[in-house]
C-alpha cells in the first residue's frame, strides 16, 4: 500500500472535520462506524470544514530521547521504529554500539554521521514544526525539510562481530574486504586501558554491499592465508581446504556467520598456516566465513547498509509511518460566519462527501442560514473527546491521530 497516495486520495474526495455536541451520556473515545453512529454524527453536527493537504500529514510514534536508554538501530528487515526527538529535531539510528546504553543525546543538524562518544551514529533526518500542543502528542508529522543522499551502498554499520578472547591492542588498523566499494571511513575508539570500546562507521562510502567485511587488528602484515568451511544440511561446519600465507609470526583465527558455536584452530610455522582443525562444528549456520590475522587481538564485522537510496529517501516508510495526523485551527477570523464564540463541542468526526468544499453548519450551528451539512459518502472516524469551548479571543487547535494498519 502506498499510504502516501492516501492522503492526497483522500483530500481529492473532499475529505473535512465536522465539530458537533451529543447531548446523551457517552463514552470518551472512538465510537464504531456504522449506520447509526454516522446519522448520529450528522445530527450532533455544528459545523464541517474543509482539510486540505496542509490539514493532514504521515506520523510515526514520538520517541523522545531519554539519556541511559537502549535505542534501536536501523534494520531493513523490521518495523522497529530507531528514530528519536530531541529539542524538536528527528534523528535516525543507524548504530546503538552493540546495544549500549545512549548517554549523549543527538543535537546537530548534520546530514553526515554523527558518531557519539558513546559509540552511538545518529543521522538527523528533519525538524518538527509544532504547536505547544502538538508537543504533548504521542505521535509526530513525518519531517519534510531533508537534504536526500540519493546513494546505494552505504555502510550503515557491522554486525555479526566476532573478537579474539583478548580485545587489548598496542595498535589498531581497520580494513574493507570489498570488490566495488569505496569511501568508507570507519574511527575506532579503545578504552583508558587499551581495550577495544567500538568501531563506528564515520563515512559510509558507496557501493558496498551485504557481503562485505570489516576488520580490526593491531597490524595486516600477514598475506595469503585462507580457510574454507561448507556447510551440512543441519547447519554444522566442516574444513573444505586451506592455503597457508607467509607473515603470520602473531596469529589469530576468527569464525564469523549466522550460526554459533563454530570454532577453527590452525597450526602455524615459520610464520605459515601448516595445519587446520575443526575444533567445534557449531550449529545453525547458513553462511560462514573464517578470516586468519596476523594479530594476537582482532575482530570482524559485517557491512549493514543503509536503507536503498540513503537515509531520507521515503522518509515515510524509514520513520514507521503508522497514522495520520490530522490538525485544524478554529479560527473566527478565517471563519467568521462559522467559528463563533463560546462554541462547545465533544465529537470529533472526520467525514468524505460529495459537496464542496466550503465549510459547511449542522442542526446545532445558531446560524442556519448558512449552507447546510448534506449526506456523507464515508466516515472515517467519529471520536467522543471532553467538552471544549472556543474563544473567539484565541486560536483552538484540534487534533486527531488516525491509526493505519502497517
Amino acid at each position: 500500500m502506498n499510504i502516501v497516495k492516501n492522503i492526497f486520495k483522500l483530500v481529492e474526495n473532499n475529505i473535512s472535520i465536522r465539530l458537533g455536541y451529543e447531548d446523551n451520556t457517552r463514552q470518551i473515545g472512538f465510537k464504531p462506524i456504522n449506520d447509526a453512529t454516522i446519522l448520529e454524527s450528522h445530527d450532533n453536527a455544528i459545523l464541517q470544514l474543509p482539510l486540505t493537504t496542509t490539514d493532514i500529514s504521515l506520523a510515526t510514534k514520538r520517541n523522545q530521547w531519554v539519556e541511559n536508554s537502549v535505542y534501536p538501530q536501523y534494520e531493513s528487515s523490521t518495523n522497529t521504529e530507531y528514530h528519536v526527538t530531541n529539542n524538536g529535531l528527528v534523528f535516525v539510528c543507524l548504530s546503538n554500539n552493540n546495544g549500549k546504553i545512549s548517554t549523549q543525546a543527538p543535537s546537530t543538524k548534520s546530514f553526515q554521521n554523527i558518531v557519539m562518544t558513546d559509540g552511538y551514529v545518529w543521522r538527523y533526518v528533519g525538524e518538527l514544526i509544532e504547536t505547544v500542543e502538538d508537543e504533548t502528542n504521542e505521535y509526530i508529522s513525518i519531517p519534510t525539510d531533508l537534504t536526500n543522499t540519493s546513494q546505494n551502498g552505504v555502510i550503515a554499520r557491522l554486525s555479526d562481530i566476532a573478537y579474539t578472547e583478548s580485545t587489548l591492542f598496542s595498535n589498531i588498523q581497520t580494513q574493507i574486504i570489498t570488490e566495488k566499494g569505496s569511501g568508507a571511513l570507519f574511527t575506532t575508539e579503545l578504552d583508558n586501558d587499551g581495550y577495544f570500546s567500538y568501531i563506528s562507521a564515520v563515512k559510509g562510502g558507496t557501493g558496498y554491499t551485504k557481503n562485505d567485511f570489516v576488520l580490526v587488528a593491531e597490524n595486516f602484515n600477514g598475506q595469503g592465508a585462507t580457510i574454507d568451511l561448507d556447510i551440512n544440511e543441519f547447519g554444522e561446519v566442516s574444513l573444505r581446504g586451506f592455503t597457508g600465507g607467509v607473515g603470520y609470526n602473531d596469529h589469530s583465527i576468527l569464525v564469523i556467520g549466522d550460526g554459533t558455536g563454530a570454532q577453527i584452530n590452525g597450526t602455524f610455522t615459520s610464520g605459515v598456516l601448516t595445519n587446520v582443525d575443526v575444533v567445534n562444528s557449531g550449529t545453525g549456520y547458513t553462511w560462514v566465513k573464517v578470516f586468519v590475522f596476523s594479530s594476537n587481538s582482532a575482530l570482524v564485522g559485517k557491512v549493514v547498509l543503509e536503507p536503498n537510496n540513503g537515509v531520507g529517501y521515503d522518509l515515510p516508510n524509514q520513520l514507521r509511518a503508522s497514522a495520520l495526523l490530522v490538525r485544524k485551527t478554529l479560527d473566527h477570523f478565517v471563519y467568521p460566519d462559522y467559528v463563533y464564540d463560546g462554541m462547545t463541542y465533544n465529537q470529533i468526526s472526520i467525514v468524505i462527501h460529495d459537496s464542496n468544499t466550503n465549510p459547511l453548519v449542522g442542526t446545532k450551528h445558531p446560524n442556519n442560514t448558512l449552507n447546510s451539512i448534506a449526506d456523507i459518502k464515508e466516515c472515517i472516524s467519529i471520536e467522543n473527546i471532553g467538552t471544549q469551548e472556543h474563544s473567539n479571543l484565541e486560536k483552538t487547535y484540534i487534533t486527531v491521530v488516525l491509526e493505519m494498519e502497517v
